[in-house]
């Protein structure tokens, strides 16, 4: 949501002042410390939780296989057992 603030003159030179300090944007202080004031903990958002991505599909070599000649390729006895 995107709201106009007029902030006095003070205010606004401590919140800048502040934002640069921490080295992060004026509206994201200004939203910790107005959550901070105004909300329970329980509105607070999460922090973004990194997530590992893996390329996808199945690899050329192997894509024409079924899986009977796939594992047959292994040449495991256990694999073998389980076929018959």
């Amino acid at each position: 949501m995107t709201t106009d603030l007029s902030l006095d003159d003070d205010v606004a030179a401590a919140l800048a002042e502040e934002a640069e300090r921490r080295g992060v944007p004026l509206d994201r202080l200004a939203n910790e410390e107005l959550r901070e004031r105004f909300c329970d903990g329980a509105s607070a958002p999460r922090e973004p939780t990194a997530v590992r991505t893996f390329p996808g599909g199945l690899r050329p070599e192997i894509a024409h296989l079924t899986p009977k000649q796939a594992l047959s390729d292994l040449d495991d006895e256990w694999f073998e057992k389980k076929l018959r």
